[in-house]
């Protein structure tokens, strides 16, 4: 086998396992959740992302991993809801992790939520929260520049009418949860 025919054998083998792995992933998939589609999600990750690729072809463990935690989950792969992200450095890897959107999602299917609410809060919004206020008071202006980022917030609204504890983050917990997501340099 040349080199160039080495690579692409190495360059398809993520997409062919995935492919290949689908009876797998139907046994722990959620009965909603069609095999077929998940993985052809997995797959447009990994072709939408060279660097994503690139580390599944140096540790396809680590992307199986990945893929059969998000099937238990009934998360979609390589979207909001469950995150694909390459790690780089002497040790690359596929890390799997939950989104926002999937947090929301495996809240609703626990059954004790009726709603959840996430927002920004900017500049020219009007926000107020105290702790005894059960929920914040939040109207902004869409049709206006809004300013920079403040803030976000976010709370369930419980099935039997309570409202869970109102989580409440600035700049730098934004930036962090970001950097969760984003794959990291080579480094």
């Amino acid at each position: 086998m040349t080199a160039t025919s080495d690579v692409a054998v190495r360059r398809t083998a993520p997409t062919a396992l995935v492919e290949q792995s689908m009876d797998e992933f139907a046994k722990v998939l959620p009965s909603h959740v069609r095999p077929e589609v998940f993985a052809r999600l997995a797959v447009g990750a990994l072709r939408r992302d060279p660097n994503l690729m690139r580390v599944a072809e140096q540790n396809l463990p680590s992307l199986m991993h990945a893929l059969l935690d998000a099937a238990r989950l009934g998360l979609e792969p390589g979207t909001s809801e469950y995150y694909l992200t390459p790690r780089g450095g002497k040790n690359p890897a596929v890390l799997g992790v939950v989104g926002y959107q999937g947090e929301v999602e495996l809240i609703y299917r626990a059954g004790a939520v009726s709603s959840v609410k996430a927002e920004v809060v900017h500049e020219g919004d009007v926000f107020e929260f105290d702790p005894s206020m059960g929920r914040p008071v939040h109207r902004p202006d869409w049709f206006s520049d809004r300013g920079s980022v403040l803030g976000a917030y976010a709370y369930a609204e419980m099935a039997g009418g309570g409202v869970s504890k109102v989580v409440i983050i600035g700049p730098a917990e934004i930036a962090r949860a970001m950097a969760a997501v984003l794959p990291q340099s080579d480094s």
